[in-house]
């Protein structure tokens, strides 16, 4: 069977891809196929057809937390971008999977929606940002969710919020077999001017204490006893430390930078590195919030 042909028949299809140019710190080898879907129905008929062939397949937006193995993805890659309409219903708003967390908020903004002020500078996608329960800034994807479009199996489905579980950084949907099609936030009437100042300061507060515009892949450990993961790595004096061609960022010690060409292992070294650290100073087990995709 020409598994390319079959893929190419259900929608866009490329083979032999560079995974850097799907992830936001650079890192990966070569994926055996990736998939843009363009609509509902062809992310259904693409994951039924790789379920039944029993092809392993993995679901990316942005890839802003994610780490390719630099051996590559033996596999197919679907890529949501393209599923990225965004419908506005009164003071609803329902996004598709793809959609950038930058694109919904300027819309928010024009159109006077207030809620989602706290991803603005977030580099990644509705799709992601649900399943993960992203957040910052003392808000949270699940203060502003209503609902959730999901394919599990061969089923699509809607779940009202009360049916998923959120917790800190992660949902029921994660590791369950959902796919996120689109999600429905319920938001709040503002003045334009009032989210855009919101959103402006969110960002200033991003920049000024995080290394914007590196290779990164954003927070590499989730918060530990209330507090950031990065403050026990500052305290073991461990900014600015490099493994293999990864540098723990002398601006924020909870992210990791690619400096040039750096890979997998050494992220993954790195962050081997920095949990054994702290466990041993502090008797903490930090948990990775990246998430770490291939052979």
């Amino acid at each position: 069977m020409n598994i390319y042909k079959k893929l190419s028949k259900i929608c866009n299809c490329e083979k032999n891809q560079d995974l850097k140019q799907y992830c936001s710190i650079k890192i990966g080898g070569s994926a055996d196929y990736i998939c843009f879907p363009k609509s509902v129905r062809q992310v259904k008929k693409l994951v039924c057809f790789l379920t039944k062939l029993k092809i392993k397949y993995f679901i990316i937006g942005n890839g802003t937390n994610l780490i390719f193995s630099s051996k590559g993805y033996n596999g197919v890659i679907i890529c949501l971008k393209i599923l990225n309409r965004i419908l506005i219903k009164d003071n609803t708003l329902t996004c598709y999977a793809g959609a950038s967390l930058f694109y919904v908020n300027q819309i928010c903004e024009k159109i006077g929606l207030s809620g989602l002020e706290f991803s603005y500078g977030i580099p990644g996608t509705v799709g992601g940002a649900t399943v993960m329960n992203c957040g910052a800034f003392n808000g949270e994807m699940k203060d502003v969710i209503k609902s959730v479009l999901v394919l599990k199996g061969n089923k699509i489905s809607y779940l009202k919020k009360e049916q998923i579980n959120f917790s800190y950084r992660k949902t029921s949907l994660l590791n369950n077999g959902y796919v996120v099609l689109k999600a429905t936030f319920k938001l709040k009437k503002e003045q334009s001017e009032i989210i855009k100042q919101r959103q402006q300061e969110i960002l200033s507060k991003r920049i000024n204490s995080q290394p914007y515009g590196t290779l990164n892949a954003g927070s590499v450990f989730k918060r530990k006893n209330g507090e950031s993961a990065g403050k026990y790595i500052d305290k073991l004096g461990l900014k600015g430390v490099k493994i293999g061609d990864v540098e723990i960022s002398t601006k924020h010690a909870n992210f990791f930078i690619n400096k040039n060409n750096a890979t997998s292992d050494d992220v993954a070294n790195a962050v081997s590195f920095v949990k054994e650290k702290v466990k041993n100073e502090f008797n903490l087990s930090l948990e990775e919030e990246i998430i770490f995709v291939g052979e």
